[in-house]
């Protein structure tokens, strides 16, 4: 028996199931351990489509967030600035550059669904 069986069959004694579905690596089938899908040949977890959905969301979401933050800040900027400004033109471009982040800043908190 190959260490990929003797894993196999280490893995159904601990009270694992082998599964219907294959790796998309390399074809073989896999087992759920302990709420996680593994693959015996590759040693390691598979990502399901739903959990491949779920990485996906949180990792748009943590963009999503720095994205907010890095518009906070320069809004904070911008505003420095237009307080400051001597001229018409400063306020104007301060107020133009201003009013930019915070329509960006408004898309992002509907995407985020805030």
């Amino acid at each position: 028996m190959g260490r990929v069986e003797r894993r196999a069959a280490d893995w159904l004694k601990r009270g694992g199931r082998m599964l219907s579905s294959t790796c998309p690596n390399c074809g073989s089938p896999l087992f759920e351990i302990g709420g996680e899908v593994w693959c015996p040949r590759c040693n390691q977890p598979v990502l399901t489509a739903e959990n491949k959905r779920l990485v996906l969301e949180i990792e748009s979401l943590n963009v999503l967030q720095r994205v907010e933050e890095t518009l906070i800040t320069r809004i904070g900027q911008v505003e420095t600035e237009l307080r400051r400004a001597k001229s018409l033109r400063g306020v104007r471009a301060s107020a133009h550059t201003l009013y930019l982040l915070l329509s960006c800043l408004e898309s992002v908190r509907k995407i985020k669904g805030g």
